[in-house]
């Protein structure tokens, strides 16, 4: 007869529990995928950055658009590491550079992806020529939305990564 109850209660632990362990090895898998793809990110700003300061970026003060050479270095960074399969459309690439002596601040063409705007002039050092790429990818394309069935949607949410470099063509 006891044995009876004692079945009747493991179910109960069990209804109880399994939410909570489901919710945390979700939730162990997104981070996991989540750090791993940041680092991708970090990758394609570093590569990008690097790109721009081995290029002539002379006479582009009132050019609006990134060099292409940039954006596919990027986006072939993004796509070997399985982050931008739908192709660039989806992330944004921002250019800031003082190479002519001014700032300028130069913005990818098919940019849909909405980020924060990375830290005005003042954030390139005074001294010397140099450039900064940002690369901005929506947190779906990173990591898949797992949590969204327990209220933590990131849907909306964009990861972004900046890299500085000197430019090295003078």
């Amino acid at each position: 007869m006891r044995s009876h109850g004692r079945r009747g209660g493991v179910t109960l632990e069990l209804i109880l529990a399994f939410p909570i362990w489901l919710f945390f090895l979700l939730a162990v898998i997104e981070l996991g995928l989540l750090e791993s793809n940041l680092q991708q990110v970090v990758l394609a700003s570093r590569v990008g950055a690097e790109e721009a300061s081995q290029i002539s970026l002379t006479g582009t003060t009132g050019t609006s658009h990134v060099p292409q050479s940039i954006v596919e270095i990027v986006e072939q960074q993004l796509e070997s590491a399985g982050i931008a399969e739908e192709g660039i459309s989806q992330c944004r690439v921002i250019l800031e550079h003082n190479v002519d002596g001014a700032y300028v601040r130069m913005d990818s063409q098919n940019a849909t992806c909405d980020c924060c705007a990375p830290p005005d002039e003042d954030f390139l050092p005074s001294f010397g020529r140099f450039v900064r790429v940002t690369v901005c990818v929506p947190m779906t394309a990173v990591t898949p939305n797992l949590l969204s069935c327990f209220g933590f949607d990131t849907a909306d949410h964009v990861v972004q990564q900046s890299t500085t470099f000197r430019h090295e063509l003078h």
